[in-house]
């Protein structure tokens, strides 16, 4: 099941790269295509840096719908096929980028586990009266 958890990321590197590639961008391509190597690095860092990527590519792809909307309006064709499209590849790019968050990606990356926050005395005796009552007698 973490294949197809890192199958999500690596397919939306790949879509960047080809983006990248039509648009003649070889140095955004070249980090897409090597982006995908950061998901053999099992550091927090890492993923961190793929979920920077992925949030910088989806946010690649509205600038490129109203560039390329604003073009085919002008020659008169047809948007709507257009803007669906772009948009479904930039909530795939967008998803992709959250699916870092998730707790099974979070292992493949050894990241910490997390810690509960201690409880004060005041959120104590939300919960157990009892307990603030017996300590605080001399």
């Amino acid at each position: 099941m973490t294949i197809l958890a890192l199958a999500a990321p690596v397919l939306a590197f790949l879509r960047l790269a080809a983006h990248f590639f039509r648009a003649g961008n070889l140095l955004a391509l070249c980090i897409s295509l090597l982006a995908i190597v950061l998901i053999f690095v099992r550091r927090q860092w890492a993923a961190r840096a793929m979920q920077a990527l992925l949030a910088l590519g989806a946010l690649e792809r509205p600038r490129t719908a109203v560039t390329l909307v604003y073009a085919r309006s002008v020659a008169g064709q047809s948007v709507t096929r257009l803007a669906l499209i772009l948009g479904a590849v930039f909530l795939l790019t967008a998803g992709s980028a959250l699916v870092v968050q998730a707790k099974r990606f979070k292992t493949h990356f050894n990241f910490p586990p997390r810690r509960r926050p201690m409880a004060t005395k005041a959120t104590a005796a939300k919960s157990r009266p009892d307990v603030i009552a017996r300590s605080s007698v001399p």
